[in-house]
């Protein structure tokens, strides 16, 4: 029997993020169509700059 550490986690589109305001926020863009958008979004939407990952 194996067991692994699982972390609690929560996902959401950027679109449906836009009005709410986080303090980590970790990022992946697949494709590059609007990707440029939703980058600029997501900036916005996290308080401290450094609290952003880009994947």
């Amino acid at each position: 029997r194996h067991q692994f550490p699982v972390r609690l986690a929560f996902t959401s589109t950027i679109n449906k993020s836009q009005e709410e305001i986080f303090h980590r926020r970790d990022v992946m863009l697949s494709g590059d169509l609007f990707t440029h958008g939703q980058l600029y979004v997501a900036i916005k939407r996290v308080g401290n700059p450094r609290d952003l990952l880009i994947y």
